[in-house]
């Protein structure tokens, strides 16, 4: 009996040890990515590996905002938040299903105000909304309360976009700085007062300009790539300075691994080539491919978590015929978790598949219901 009790004893240890060493990630499960091939396409439906909700805004007077994408802020299964970036200047929030929630404006230049504002976070757990705004961040409830304001460095304060800046816990956010203000450009600061908490461990970057110009006559055309450097990716984050040819994983626990490698290095490729580490959705990892010239053209891949097989995606839609949707971190860049993506979708162009019979479902319904002053809808993607 004795020696039965001792064998279940070694082999409970044994299972606990073999599934602590498995949760760090091996050199045989990181992923290899060759960014100059060209591969194979494959189609897949949303469906296959999202479950997909619309919603569309709800129009009232006092809730009105100008279509862009750079209004979307916040998307969870609860709340929608909408920064009028271009037009009001004001804050809405509304339910999950599109119903007004509360709203504000604290557009200005005063103590308790914000100007231009470079990016926004929230916490929905504790309703605070952090707004980056010139060289300070301002916190404020939901409602407009004004709990407090943290002082920034003044180099720093325009390089922190909606893409490099997270909530990292309770007590801290994690960063994103483009130049030597700090040791390291990943850091993580106090959410109370900014002090620097931990400088995170990725090798130190080289410069890279991931900026393309052309010249006309007078006339100079500058444009800038679409980088991610901080992706929500399970419990962390995926962190990503393109200057570097390693994606690597930081989670809750404060540990860094390496999870994809890229080859060939960037500094090797003319154009340069980068990605913006990746999307997990279904039995995928999902990314795009962007090459820095003038035009900035993106193609978008697929890989495959069991053999790491890479395809181009033709990702369809069940409810829109004809309809190809990518996936990326462009698609969950503002949502509450790396579980859930946003897309929205033009309602003009619905209106137009509409009368060509291209839609059905949920989706053919609210389309039908539309009229000349309908919002958008939006596709909210919970990832299976």
């Amino acid at each position: 009996m004795k020696k039965i009790i001792k064998l279940i004893i070694f082999v409970t240890f044994y299972i606990v040890i073999i599934s602590c060493v498995d949760k760090k990630i091996s050199p045989e499960r990181i992923i290899h990515l060759d960014v100059s091939k060209t591969y194979p396409e494959k189609s897949i439906t949303l469906e296959d590996i999202a479950e997909v909700k619309y919603v569309q805004m709800e129009v009232h007077d006092d809730y009105l905002f100008s279509p862009s994408p750079i209004n979307m802020m916040h998307v969870s299964s609860s709340t929608i938040m909408i920064h009028d970036y271009y037009s009001t200047h004001d804050f809405l929030f509304f339910t999950g299903d599109g119903k007004p929630k509360s709203k504000f404006n604290h557009f200005g230049l005063g103590p308790e105000e914000y100007s231009y504002v470079t990016s926004s976070i929230y916490d929905e757990e504790v309703d605070e909304l952090f707004v980056l705004s010139d060289n300070k961040i301002s916190v404020y409830s939901s409602a407009g309360k004004h709990y407090y304001s943290i002082d920034l460095p003044a180099e720093n304060s325009f390089v922190l976009r909606k893409s490099s800046i997270a909530f990292y816990d309770k007590e801290s956010l994690l960063i994103y700085y483009e130049n030597n203000a700090y040791n390291k450009n990943f850091v993580r600061i106090s959410r109370k007062d900014a002090s620097v908490i931990e400088e995170i461990d990725v090798p130190n970057h080289k410069d890279i300009v991931l900026y393309a110009r052309s010249q006309s006559g007078m006339r100079v055309n500058v444009r800038g790539a679409p980088t991610h450097n901080i992706v929500k990716h399970k419990d962390g984050f995926l962190l990503t300075d393109h200057s570097l040819d390693t994606v690597f994983f930081y989670g809750r626990n404060k540990e860094l691994s390496p999870v994809l490698v890229r080859t060939p290095s960037i500094f090797d490729m003319d154009p340069y080539v980068f990605i913006n580490s990746f999307v997990e959705a279904g039995n995928y990892l999902f990314l795009n491919r962007v090459t820095v010239n003038i035009d900035m053209p993106t193609d978008y891949l697929m890989i495959n978590k069991k053999d790491h097989s890479i395809f181009m995606p033709r990702i369809l839609m069940k409810d829109y015929k004809g309809k190809e949707i990518n996936l990326s971190p462009e698609n969950i860049y503002c949502t509450a978790n790396s579980g859930t993506g946003f897309i929205e979708l033009n309602i003009e162009e619905l209106k137009e598949a509409y009368e060509d019979n291209k839609l059905s479902g949920k989706l053919k319904e609210m389309v039908k219901s539309s009229d000349d002053e309908s919002n958008n809808i939006f596709m909210i993607l919970f990832f299976k």
